[in-house]
């Protein structure tokens, strides 16, 4: 059986551990060992924060509304007021929405009596219009992250959503000039209540989507599928209320595409570009 050699003189037991451990081993807690068996010291992190005048730089966060206490805020308040003036014209609204399937000109969605209690129907349109910047931003950002570090997010949110107030002020004012001139104020009245129906529905559809897409990462197809299920819809019901409106004569199918193109489908697409310039403009 062989004898187990005896203890050197220069080693010592690990505390933690039965295993020998020489003493040359231990370094000391201010130097660092290199490749070439040298020690060098390391410098302590005051040392490292005068070097920086006082301040060790750090890596930027990037962004999120989740993080943000202003848009959270914004959302909150979004929300129980919706909610608010849904719960207090919830008949209202049924009795519009039912109206608005009818041809007759005298069950315009607004001649009931339910009308005079409801109150809140601009505050639904621009709850619409600030959801539309929100989901804007977040797509546009996606596709031009370097706007962030050129200009404050705050800003660019801003310019979205000031984007689409004018979008959906220019809109409806285009409208109701253009069916004044050619239609009869009872039909024109009747359609313009729809049109602002259709708004405020799909302000309380995208409000939802927001709120999936900033606390909890709803994905970019999935906010675009269930905006264009959201806008599709829409444009349906606006197809329809025309049509019973203004275009139910012979012909009137072509007059209903002219129409729409010239007063819908262009502004939407100027909407998009004017997104577009908005989040790629920059300061020379």
């Amino acid at each position: 059986m062989p004898i187990p050699s005896p203890i050197p003189v220069d080693s010592t037991y690990a505390s933690d551990s039965c295993m020998l451990r020489p003493v040359e081993a231990d370094p000391q807690p201010d130097v660092l060992a290199r490749a070439d068996s040298t020690w060098v010291e390391v410098p302590t992190l005051e040392e490292v924060a005068r070097s920086y005048g006082g301040r060790v730089a750090g890596e930027s966060l990037p962004f999120c509304f989740r993080n943000d206490d202003v848009i959270t805020s914004l959302l909150l308040l979004l929300f129980f007021v919706s909610t608010f003036i849904v719960s207090r014209g919830w008949n209202y609204l049924v009795s519009a929405m039912g109206a608005f399937f009818h041809s007759k000109r005298h069950d315009t969605i607004f001649d009931t009596q339910d009308e005079k209690a409801f109150h809140g129907g601009g505050i639904l349109m621009l709850q619409t219009t600030v959801c539309m910047g929100l989901l804007a931003f977040g797509f546009l950002d996606d596709l031009y992250p370097q706007q962030l570090q050129a200009f404050s997010p705050y800003v660019l949110l801003v310019g979205d959503i000031g984007v689409c107030i004018v979008w959906m002020v220019l809109r409806l004012g285009l409208f109701h000039l253009v069916n004044s001139i050619l239609f009869e104020r009872e039909a024109c009245r009747a359609w313009m209540n729809g049109m602002v129906l259709i708004v405020m529905v799909s302000g309380l559809l995208m409000l939802p989507v927001t709120l999936l897409a900033i606390y909890f990462d709803l994905s970019l197809p999935t906010q675009q599928n269930a905006l264009i299920l959201i806008g599709g819809a829409s444009e349906i019901l606006l197809i329809y209320k025309s049509h019973i409106t203004f275009f139910r004569h012979r012909g009137g199918s072509l007059h209903l595409i002219l129409y729409l193109c010239t007063l819908e489908f262009i502004p939407l697409l100027l909407l998009w570009r004017t997104f577009n310039w908005a989040n790629t403009f920059t300061f020379s």
